[in-house]
């Protein structure tokens, strides 16, 4: 990123392409064995290769991106974490609701207060460690 703050164009356009792959990855098997087989590649290795490529050129990108305004006092680390929160989590949420609805409606499950709280529990546990 040059210090005019324009894009990495080829790095977007090469996440775009992880998006994809990992989206072949986890739709694949509901399409069965023609689909894996026509994109083969993404279907076997978008999963793995695209998750870590993705997350290690979004780092790169974020990184780029606010490393002036911080080393430079133009943006504070406290307002730089409240922007990526209110930016990252309502999208976060959002997903894990739309999860949970497929989840209830695919399994048949009937959730209770209690086997929520214990998945809350064992994710916050899991993640971060409480």
């Amino acid at each position: 990123m040059d210090r005019t703050g324009k894009r990495f164009n080829s790095l977007t356009g090469l996440r775009g392409i992880l998006i994809f792959m990992i989206v072949i990855h986890h739709m694949g098997g509901y399409f069965g064995e023609p689909f894996a087989s026509v994109l083969n590649l993404p279907y076997q290795w978008g999963g793995v290769m695209g998750n870590s490529f993705f997350f290690m050129l979004s780092g790169f990108v974020i990184s780029g991106g606010y490393r002036d305004r911080l080393l430079y006092k133009r943006l504070e680390f406290g307002d730089f974490i409240r922007k990526r929160l209110v930016k990252l989590y309502p999208m976060y949420l959002i997903t894990d609701v739309i999860q949970a609805c497929f989840l209830v409606y695919e399994q048949g499950m009937i959730l209770s207060f209690k086997s929520i709280l214990s998945n809350v529990k064992g994710i916050l546990h899991h993640r971060y460690g409480f």
